[in-house]
């Protein structure tokens, strides 16, 4: 089974389903939902991390370093100024 959210679903559905029908008992059903969360979290991680690169592929390290020094000096400079 390819693991999407769509399958997950199925799968959260069709644990429900045998739970009803008595043929898995409460805590099979909640180590089943237990994994089916990781799940859910591997797939969202995967898909922030695919827009994260999509939309940030040409930064590099150094401009993440420039860039958080270039602020600092900003709250430095800010803070300097008389109230």
């Amino acid at each position: 089974m390819k693991a999407n959210s769509k399958n997950l679903l199925k799968h959260a559905f069709d644990t429900m389903q045998m739970l009803k029908k008595g043929e898995i008992d409460i805590e099979s059903a909640k180590a089943q939902a237990n994994l089916l969360k990781q799940s859910n979290n591997i797939l969202k991680y995967e898909l922030d991390k695919a827009i994260a690169t999509s939309k940030y592929e040409n930064l590099s390290i150094t401009d993440i370093e420039d860039h958080s020094e270039d602020e600092s000096e900003l709250v430095m400079s800010h803070e300097s100024i008389p109230a």
